[in-house]
C-alpha cells in the first residue's frame, strides 16, 4: 500500500503543477502586446512639446484603453487628449531625466505597462519659432485678416508682437502668443517682429526675430 500512496501522490503533485502552468500561460495570454513606446524628440530644452506614442495590440481582439502618467516629481504635464494612444506632453522648465508611463488595458481588464525617459536639457536663451504667417508670405486683399502667431522654446517673462515697429500685443509668462491683425486698410511690405524676455538665473535673456509679409498684391523687394 505505501508505493500506491506514494505514486498516487506524485500523480497528484505533477497534475496540480501542470494545471497551475497552463493557468499562468492563459493569464499571461489575455494582457495586451506593447510592442513599442516611443517619444519623438526623445531630448528637448524646456518647456517644448513632446508626442508620445505607445503601439499595442491584444491577442483576443478586444478594445483597449490607456492610462499616462507622470512618474517624476515636477516632470512636466500632459495636454490635450490623454485617452488615446498618442499623447503630447510639454516638459518641465527645469532640466532633468522624466519617465513618462502608460498602461493599456483590454476589456477582460487585464493590463501591460511600459516606461520611457526623456531628456530635459537646460537652453538659456529663447527660440522663438514663427507659425503663421509664413516669411515672406504674399496676402491677398480677399483677407480681412491675419493671424500673427509664434512660440518659444522656454517659458518667457514677456512675448511681443510689432507690427512695422508698434506693439500690438504683449503676453506675460508664457511660451506663445496670437494676435488677429485686421488687414483691411493695410498695403504694401509688413515687418512682423517678435520679441521675447526671459529672466534667468540673474541674467536677462532677450531674443528677436522678423519677417516681412506683401499685402494687396505688393511684391517683397528682391536681395541683390
Amino acid at each position: 500500500m505505501r508505493p500506491i500512496i506514494h505514486g498516487l501522490t506524485l500523480f497528484l503533485a505533477i497534475y496540480y503543477a501542470g494545471c497551475i502552468d497552463v493557468n499562468n500561460s492563459t493569464n499571461d495570454a489575455q494582457k495586451p502586446v506593447i510592442d513599442r513606446l516611443t517619444a519623438n524628440p526623445e531630448s528637448v530644452p524646456v518647456g517644448d512639446t513632446v508626442t508620445i506614442t505607445v503601439e499595442a495590440r491584444d491577442l483576443q481582439g478586444e478594445n483597449l484603453s490607456y492610462i499616462w502618467s507622470v512618474l517624476t516629481l515636477d516632470g512636466g504635464a500632459f495636454t490635450g487628449d490623454v485617452t488615446g494612444p498618442v499623447v503630447k506632453w510639454i516638459a518641465p522648465t527645469t532640466a532633468k531625466n522624466c519617465t513618462i508611463k502608460v498602461e493599456v488595458r483590454n476589456e477582460s481588464n487585464k493590463s501591460a505597462s511600459r516606461t520611457k525617459v526623456i531628456t530635459v536639457t537646460q537652453s538659456p536663451e529663447p527660440v522663438i519659432t514663427f507659425i503663421s504667417p509664413a516669411p515672406n508670405a504674399f496676402i491677398p486683399s480677399s483677407n480681412a485678416t491675419v493671424i500673427c502667431s509664434a512660440k518659444t522654446n522656454v517659458l518667457v517673462d514677456t512675448l511681443s508682437c510689432t507690427l512695422d515697429g508698434q506693439t500690438v500685443k504683449t503676453v506675460y509668462a508664457t511660451n506663445n502668443i496670437q494676435h488677429t491683425w485686421d488687414i483691411a486698410q493695410e498695403n504694401g511690405e509688413k515687418i512682423i517682429t517678435m520679441t521675447a524676455i526671459r529672466n534667468y538665473l540673474g541674467n536677462v535673456y532677450v531674443k528677436t526675430a522678423s519677417i516681412t509679409v506683401s499685402i494687396e498684391g505688393t511684391i517683397g523687394k528682391r536681395k541683390k
